[in-house]
């Protein structure tokens, strides 16, 4: 294969047929982020399952805490590994090891720390809020008719206690 030109690679991939109507859910880097927001403002059917509450009213905002970023609030999911792992715990067939941080007084979720830019006052408010954002996973991949994966150029934190991946470095 070495020998063709990319031009000449059109027979790997057939065009997938879409309908507006069609569910589109994104997740991984910030290219899926674009996708997302480029798709939406063309009145395709983008799934936002965790909207910004009314009580943050600027977009800017919203973003600044995970809203509509895309179509859940877990963060930039860099790798194919996180997003099986985030599947796998959506679905109850896995529980990280290390699900809490604290930094000072605070707590923040590890798999999803940017979401939150000043952190909870306890672990069970931290692990709550992972539920609830565990049940908008689950629906959206039941709810879907497309997905939009982008992976990271980034490197991957895989913990030694159980091989779970995270989005940024520990601690």
């Amino acid at each position: 294969m070495g020998n063709r030109h990319y031009a000449d690679l059109a027979d790997l991939w057939q065009p997938m047929p879409m309908q507006k109507a069609d569910r589109i859910a994104t997740a991984g880097s910030c290219f899926a982020q674009h996708i997302g927001n480029n798709l939406a403002a063309r009145g395709a059917a983008f799934m936002d399952m965790e909207p910004a509450p009314p009580v943050l009213t600027s977009t800017t905002e919203a973003r600044r805490w995970g809203y509509g970023v895309f179509s859940c609030r877990y963060g930039n999911v860099y790798t194919s590994r996180q997003l099986i792992q985030l599947f796998d715990e959506a679905h109850g067939n896995r529980v990280p090891a290390e699900r809490v941080w604290k930094k000072q007084d605070r707590y923040y979720d590890a798999l999803r720390a940017s979401i939150d830019p000043v952190g909870q006052d306890s672990k069970e408010t931290v692990l709550a809020l992972r539920e609830r954002h565990l049940a908008a996973v689950r629906r959206m991949f039941a709810e879907l008719d497309v997905f939009v994966f982008t992976m990271g150029l980034t490197e991957g934190w895989e913990s030694t206690k159980d091989g779970t991946m995270f989005p940024v470095a520990p601690g």
